[in-house]
């Protein structure tokens, strides 16, 4: 996890260290959630590492789910919610074995 930096010549300015580089996507993706009451909401993935991502949904969540399935460039992803605010949603990625199939070959 990042730790978070206050700028001394710039009190207000926030800066978080993150453990992974971030880039800006704006790759179109999809997120699936709710076990026995399936959810899926179509997102924008804005900043992506290899230890998570920020989206936009274009639907808010009320309640947000803790655990996702994110579907984006033909893969699939399990990711735990780390933060949300409105429609953005900071999303940690669960590395477990068998992630990252092919989306054809979960059909």
């Amino acid at each position: 996890m990042g730790r978070i930096i206050i700028d001394a010549k710039f009190p207000d300015a926030v800066a978080e260290l993150r453990g992974a580089q971030r880039i800006n996507s704006g790759i179109k993706a999809r997120l699936a959630y709710g076990g026995l009451t399936p959810g899926l909401v179509s997102c924008e993935i804005f900043d992506i590492s290899d230890t998570g991502l920020r989206v936009s949904t274009y639907a808010q969540l009320d309640p947000c789910p803790e655990i996702f399935s994110v579907e984006f460039l033909g893969l699939y992803h399990r990711a735990r919610r780390a933060w949300n605010r409105g429609n953005e949603i900071g999303l940690e990625f669960i590395h477990e074995e068998g992630d990252g199939l092919p989306a054809d070959s979960l059909c």
